[in-house]
């Protein structure tokens, strides 16, 4: 969401919803003011910058490390990348572990000092990294995720077995 048209009308909902919630004393108007508000933050945000460049990455295998470590995925296992998006300052990847495999979140918050390259993503530093709703320990001095993805790897969908 970054197109001036889609600011004007988030910055406008979030108006609007707070002027309406503060004239008419209905508390209900937050709701789509907040939600307008979130929406502009996304839009301004690292995170929702990546979202747009990281689309390439979409259906392809990759080496996911956090803190310069792999991902605690069973070894051999493929990931996949099948969804990335932006909520506020939060990058949110999704990944397919194995062939058949559920979709499972990665979240990386406040990603900053950002390097990417065609095969390859770079976040240097983030307040901290998620995987499966678990925290993932810190390393200092190492990345806080990288994603270098399989050169062998197609934009097809994996196969699952059936």
């Amino acid at each position: 969401m970054r197109s001036t048209m889609l600011r004007v009308v988030a910055a406008a909902v979030a108006l609007g919803g707070f002027t309406a919630s503060i004239f008419t004393s209905h508390f209900f108007f937050l709701v789509p003011a907040i939600v307008g508000l979130l929406l502009l933050a996304t839009s301004f945000s690292e995170a929702g910058r990546l979202t747009e460049t990281l689309q390439a990455f979409l259906r392809q295998t990759a080496d996911v490390r956090v803190w310069g470590a792999p991902l605690p995925v069973p070894s051999g296992a493929t990931i996949t990348i099948t969804s990335v998006k932006a909520l506020g300052a939060g990058l949110h990847v999704f990944l397919q572990v194995g062939p058949s495999g559920s979709s499972n979140h990665l979240k990386v918050a406040q990603p900053s000092r950002v390097q990417v390259l065609p095969q390859r993503l770079a976040i240097e530093s983030a307040a901290y990294v998620q995987w499966a709703g678990k925290r993932l320990p810190r390393v200092t001095g190492a990345p806080a995720l990288t994603i270098s993805l399989d050169p062998s790897s197609s934009r097809e969908p994996p196969k699952s077995v059936a």
